[in-house]
């Protein structure tokens, strides 16, 4: 079974805390936890503005499973840390593809196999984190990636650094170009 941490932060709805104050609710659901017990919860939800965090300390969850939940509930914001996922030593071709709610993920050690599209379209993702202890991939420097270590291949990225990147490139390709032409009209 699946132990279920769900923290819920409320700071956004309260205005006279400081800014360096954070609320949070947490609920820790118990070892039997299944889909149609985060379903449950989830269908309650009326606040759709908060980012609620799925702490799985099941072994082995079912990535499906966890696919599952986010298409179902598309207007919810979610993200899971699966850093207890022990038994957990693959992520799938397509494990979160088009998972637009998936606000954050956590890597454990134990996977040894993050597959290509794993994390394809997932324009929501803000935060990505690899357990320190992976032996094979890294989040380095907090960069919110998944890197591969023997290669530095860069497994995954947060949408919005992809997009920067690609702008980065193109103003760099823009910018040789340009100083290519105006040597080229000097000669």
């Amino acid at each position: 079974g699946e132990k279920l941490n769900i923290r819920v932060d409320f700071s956004s709805q309260i205005t006279s805390f400081s800014d360096d104050i954070t609320l949070y609710a947490e609920w820790t659901l118990g070892a039997s936890l299944s889909v149609s017990d985060i379903s449950s919860f989830l269908a309650g939800v009326t606040d759709k503005t908060q980012v609620y965090e799925f702490k799985i300390e099941d072994t082995t969850p079912s990535l499906s499973d966890l696919k599952s939940i986010l298409n179902s509930y598309k207007d919810i914001k979610i993200s899971y840390d699966l850093s207890e996922c022990s038994g957990l030593t693959s992520l799938s071709t397509e494990a979160f593809l088009n998972c637009y709610n998936l606000t954050g993920i956590s890597i454990p050690a134990s996977v040894t196999n993050i597959s290509n599209y794993a994390f394809e379209h997932c324009r929501g993702l803000e935060t990505i984190t690899v357990d320190k202890n992976n032996p094979k991939y890294d989040s380095r420097n907090d960069c919110n990636a998944i890197i591969e270590i023997a290669t530095n291949k860069v497994i995954a990225l947060l949408a919005q650094k992809q997009i920067s990147a690609a702008f980065a490139q193109a103003e760099k390709e823009v910018t040789d170009l340009h100083q290519r032409t105006k040597e080229g009209c000097n000669s």
